[in-house]
């Protein structure tokens, strides 16, 4: 069965903006924040967490290299390749 998404962004302003929003039969499933960093930190996901009120049944994704994955304040913190696999997998 093949699966279809939707992809679009946010970009109000340079504080406010969500880097990728994946769809799927027209429901908000992700928001996603992308990070080049092998380090991140809560406030690298603050925009998740700021959007997240308006959304309120998309799961919010970190991904970036860092290899720490964890779950914290309602966002999955996780290595790139991790964050796909669950995506794409749905």
């Amino acid at each position: 069965m093949k699966k279809m998404f939707d992809f679009s962004y946010i970009n109000a302003d340079e504080d406010s903006e969500i880097d990728l929003i994946i769809e799927r039969a027209r429901v908000v499933k992700f928001l996603i924040e992308i990070k080049s960093s092998t380090k991140v930190t809560i406030q690298d996901a603050q925009s998740l967490i700021n959007y997240k009120k308006d959304f309120p049944d998309a799961q919010c994704f970190c991904l970036s290299r860092d290899a720490n994955e964890r779950f914290d304040n309602g966002v999955f913190f996780y290595q790139w390749q991790t964050g796909l696999k669950i995506i794409f997998d749905c």
